[in-house]
């Protein structure tokens, strides 16, 4: 990211973070907090049956970015799972996945579908291989959790392991989760 395009979002997602609404060249970009979250984009779902966010309005959305060999991913999947358990017996949240490789050995559906399954995460899995949702979420790291208000915005966003180094990450996001969805 270049310096001015990184100022821009701190600015923007700062401004966003105090409910300050924003356009033009200081706006958040697209899939920041404070911003309207991006259609998913493709077809190929190696788990779950596919979704769309429109499907969701009305739901909190905890929208996640991983790949399989990324060891922070491999970290974070049994957070995922656990909310994904919760979300299974909700009908105000749902957990969606994007799986974007970062290496053409985890392209093939049934890679990511294996691992999913297998960690529990029994939750849609869109299939990003040619990044189109990487690209309009703005992500530049794996793993990177979102959440999606029950209007559609983006209220939180964690770039790396919810608990690396026991920062307590997971703790924001589940309170973040928890707040979302009382409103």
């Amino acid at each position: 990211m270049n310096g001015a395009k990184a100022a821009a979002t701190v600015a923007g997602i700062a401004l966003a973070t105090l409910g300050v609404t924003v356009s033009g060249a200081n706006a958040a970009p697209p899939g920041n907090i404070g911003t309207k979250a991006p259609a998913l984009q493709g077809s190929t779902w190696s788990v779950g049956k596919p979704t769309t966010l429109a499907s969701l309005k009305g739901k909190v959305v905890l929208l996640s970015f991983w790949t399989t060999r990324c060891i922070n991913c491999q970290r974070t999947v049994p957070y995922w799972a656990g909310w994904a358990k919760q979300a299974a017996k909700s009908d105000d949240f749902s957990v969606v996945t994007v799986h974007t490789p970062e290496f053409g050995n985890e392209r093939p559906v049934k890679v990511s579908h294996d691992y999913a399954t297998a960690h529990g995460l029994n939750v849609p899995v869109l299939v990003d291989n040619d990044r189109k949702n990487w690209d309009a979420y703005n992500i530049e790291f794996w793993p990177t959790t979102i959440l999606i208000d029950k209007k559609g915005v983006v209220r939180g966003r964690w770039e790396g392991e919810l608990n690396y180094d026991k920062s307590g990450t997971f703790r924001e996001v589940d309170s973040l989760l928890a707040k979302l969805r009382k409103e």
